[in-house]
C-alpha cells in the first residue's frame, strides 16, 4: 500500500479557528466575490442588450457634457420650433414639441428620436409632394438619426434607468449564486473562491 499521498490533518480542540474568531471578515469576503461574480454575469447576460436600447450611457463626463449640450440645444430648437409652427400644422407643433421634451430630458432617446426621425421624414415627404422645400423638417429628421446613433450620454433619464435595470439584475445574479454557493451543487462553483 501506497502511503505517500496520505495527508494527515492534526486538530487540536482547545484552539478556535481563525473563522470563529472572525466570522464577519469570511462572510464579507465571500460577498464581495459573490457580488464581483454576479456583476460579471449579469454583464454577460444584459450588458448588450441595455446598451442596444438605451444606448451609450457609460462615457466620460467629458463627452457626456457635450452630449447633455447637444441634446439640450437640439431639443429646446424643436420645442421653439414646435411653438412657432402652432399656427400651420398642429401636428408638426405637438410632434416637435414632445420630441424635445423627451430628448432634452434624456428620456427614451433612441426610441424617440427613430419615431421623431420617421414622423418629421414623413411629414417632410408630404411637403415635398405638394410642392414645397421644407428645409426644418427635414433638418430635423436627419438630426434626430444622429442624436439616435449617438445615445443619450451619462447625464441623461436613460443612465439612470440603466444603472436601475443593471442594478436589479445583478442583485437577481448574486442572490442565485449566493443559492447555488449553499446547495449540494456548490462542488460546481468551487472555482469562484
Amino acid at each position: 500500500m501506497d502511503n505517500s499521498r496520505v495527508l494527515i490533518l492534526n486538530v487540536n480542540p482547545a484552539e478556535a479557528t481563525m473563522g470563529s474568531l472572525h466570522p464577519e471578515a469570511a462572510i464579507n469576503r465571500m460577498r464581495r466575490k459573490m457580488d464581483l461574480e454576479g456583476a460579471s454575469l449579469a454583464r454577460k447576460k444584459s450588458g448588450g442588450m441595455l446598451r442596444a436600447f438605451f444606448g451609450s450611457t457609460s462615457l466620460s463626463p467629458a463627452r457626456s457634457g457635450m452630449l447633455l449640450t447637444l441634446r439640450v440645444l437640439f431639443g429646446a430648437f424643436m420645442v421653439y420650433f414646435g411653438y412657432m409652427s402652432l399656427e400651420g400644422s398642429v401636428i408638426l407643433a405637438v410632434a416637435s414639441g414632445l420630441f424635445g421634451l423627451l430628448l432634452v430630458a434624456g428620456f427614451l432617446t433612441r426610441f424617440s428620436m427613430i419615431a421623431c426621425a420617421l414622423t418629421f421624414g414623413i411629414l417632410s415627404g408630404m411637403a415635398f409632394e405638394a410642392g414645397q422645400m421644407p428645409e426644418t423638417t427635414l433638418l430635423i429628421a436627419v438630426m434626430s438619426i444622429g442624436m439616435a446613433f449617438i445615445g443619450p450620454g451619462r447625464y441623461s433619464a436613460d443612465a439612470l434607468l440603466r444603472r436601475r435595470i443593471f442594478r436589479s439584475i445583478r442583485r437577481y445574479e448574486t442572490r442565485k449564486l449566493m443559492e447555488r454557493r449553499f446547495s449540494y451543487r456548490a462542488y460546481q462553483y468551487s472555482h469562484l473562491f
